[in-house]
């Protein structure tokens, strides 16, 4: 504490005054990580220091700090172009650990008056943190109002994909709204957002991207390398872009190969070649199923990232010989469905793995009469019974799991027939399914 306010101490050492004080280890966080825990307990830190607080003298040291590398002497030589961001990245993330609300109105300022894109959406990420949520809700308001402003070049991808981020994880309501409104082909930053959707890649994807390598990408402190950002994939206003490249079979630079127990994928561009290598998956494991080698299509891309994202979708491989008739499959289904995604809840996450992805399914209205063929087609039903079914009174969805061989669904849909025997329309990992009541058993049951 005492090395943090001595303003005799070399900056750099203040910094890792502020980690050690907190004994932090921030060897791979993304920047705008979020606690998951609802409330996590006070720091004992908290009570131990007062006039200033441990707070309040990493706030005082990271002002002087960012003051004087603001006043350089202009003969110093040209910065790392995200010096300045590093800085406060490290007393940012040391403030996020200590968790001391008594500064949110600090934060909440620094927020209004921050110098760059990412320092607004650092300090109001921050702010929301420790329960001042209004400088998230002005960021959100801007982007939906299309009154923000990125930077060219490489740092603003960067920057929308710090609010995207921030924005995703924060519970106000017009965080939402403003993550619809980036989605919606009439704002100016589409055209960005979906090509990060087109070009990124999920965190256990092994693919490359859709344009063959990797993108132009690059650190910043400890933000995790963009194509591996999940943000872009935590909306469901992603599925339509995805849905879009479905239909785009442009071959990409990859090659896709067996050799042996192993499926390698080779890029080569003029900048060089790489490759990513995994034993053989189970959906490639009959060789009479299978081909030796391909070249990867954009719609390839696209299909593996949305069997991954989207429950109620077959597994898909470009080396399977039935491809083409998954492919199929994906653009009926995403066409039926069209508009009618949702995220899964916490419960069904659990449920099917606890994937740290986000997962979506369609959302099955209520309806008050037998669902008929239209209705399937239009995407309000997931089977009919020409009309002549009943509808039961249960509380859907449903989560259930088949008496067979206890697979995870998610129930939809449920109707008598005429003779009286229950129906029900589920959802599972990899199938829209149409099940007799008698073969799906509630959990809990």
């Amino acid at each position: 504490m005492r090395s943090l306010q001595d303003a005799s101490v070399p900056f750099a050492a203040r910094r890792e005054a502020a980690k050690q004080i907190l004994a932090l280890d921030l060897r791979d966080e993304s920047e705008f990580w979020r606690d998951p825990s609802p409330s996590p307990p006070p720091n004992p830190l908290l009570k131990k220091f007062a006039n200033p607080s441990v707070a309040e003298a990493i706030l005082l040291a990271m002002d002087a700090e960012l003051i004087a590398f603001d006043a350089r002497a202009p003969d110093a030589g040209k910065p790392d172009e995200f010096a300045r961001d590093r800085i406060e990245l490290e007393y940012v993330k040391a403030l996020r650990e200590l968790n001391d609300p008594r500064v949110a109105a600090g934060i909440s300022e620094r927020a209004v008056r921050a110098p760059s894109l990412l320092s607004r959406v650092r300090f109001a990420a921050l702010a929301e943190d420790l329960g001042e949520s209004q400088p998230l809700i002005d960021l959100a308001n801007d982007l939906r109002g299309q009154r923000l402003t990125i930077s060219s070049g490489k740092a603003g991808p960067l920057e929308l994909e710090g609010v995207v981020w921030a924005l995703e994880n924060s519970d106000a309501r017009e965080g939402e709204l403003a993550m619809a409104a980036i989605l919606d082909p009439k704002h100016p930053f589409h055209s960005l957002v979906a090509a990060r959707v087109r070009q990124n890649r999920l965190a256990d994807d092994f693919s490359f991207t859709s344009e063959g390598l990797p993108d132009a990408q690059f650190e910043f402190a400890d933000f995790k390398k963009m194509g591996h950002s999940q943000c872009w994939f935590a909306h469901p206003g992603c599925l339509p872009i995805l849905r879009q490249e479905l239909d785009n079979e442009k071959a990409t630079i990859v090659k896709i190969t067996i050799e042996g127990n192993t499926v390698y994928q080779r890029a080569c561009n003029a900048k060089g070649c790489r490759f990513t290598m995994r034993s053989i998956p189970s959906l490639l494991s009959d060789p009479g199923e299978r081909r030796s080698k391909v070249v990867q299509r954009r719609c390839d891309v696209a299909a593996e990232r949305l069997s991954t994202l989207v429950l109620g979708l077959p597994e898909y491989h470009p080396l399977r010989k039935d491809a083409d008739e998954r492919l199929a499959v994906y653009r009926s289904f995403m066409d039926q469905f069209k508009g009618k995604f949702r995220r899964l809840t916490t419960e069904e996450r659990i449920r099917f793995g606890n994937s740290p992805r986000p997962q979506f399914i369609p959302e099955i209205p209520a309806l008050t009469r037998g669902a008929t063929a239209e209705d399937v087609a239009n995407g309000l039903a997931i089977f009919h019974l020409v009309g002549k079914g009943r509808p039961v009174d249960l509380n859907l969805p449903l989560l259930a799991k088949r008496r067979d061989g206890l697979q995870p669904l998610i129930v939809l849909q449920a109707e008598r027939t005429p003779n009286g025997e229950l129906i029900y329309g589920a959802i599972s990992q990899s199938e829209i399914l149409q099940l007799p009541a008698d073969a799906v058993a509630p959990y809990g049951e």
